[in-house]
């Protein structure tokens, strides 16, 4: 005989279920919301292949949002890029200080129409920026 409140299923091994309204209620009386995990934006050059710690400029623009593209000089080959924010990874930890900065030019605002494809179009970038250093350092000379 079953006991009341308790269901028998594969899955639950006949632990009473918790009333939860979603599965990260538990967070909200956590006091670990109190510090917020150190971290960092990192930007990646498609011509060199450096990786950059992004800084922004204080204050934020107003116009500033996620399908804003935004404007970077690399240090290592001087190529300007320009691409949208979703695209800068967010490193969550604290910077190591080996890390060279890149500081934002400029941040468009919000693009109504972002490229649906912009993170494959990135990567090909970056795929066509090696191939062509790979045959410059490879090609066999006539």
């Amino acid at each position: 005989m079953m006991a009341q409140g308790t269901v028998k299923s594969s899955w639950t091994f006949g632990i009473r279920k918790r009333k939860l309204h979603s599965p990260f209620s538990y967070l909200q009386n956590s006091t670990v919301q109190e510090f917020p995990m150190p971290s960092y934006d990192s930007f990646m050059c498609p011509n060199c292949e450096h990786h950059f710690r992004v800084i922004w400029p204080e204050p934020v623009p107003t116009h500033y949002h996620p399908c804003s593209k935004i404007k970077m000089k690399c240090p290592e080959c001087n190529e300007v890029t320009e691409l949208y924010d979703f695209l800068i990874d967010r490193i969550m930890q604290a910077p190591a200080p080996g890390i060279p900065s890149v500081e934002v030019l400029s941040i468009s605002p919000r693009d109504p129409n972002p490229d649906p494809n912009a993170r494959s179009n990135y990567w090909q970038m970056v795929w066509a920026c090696r191939e062509a250093r790979y045959r410059a350092t490879y090609r066999p000379v006539k």
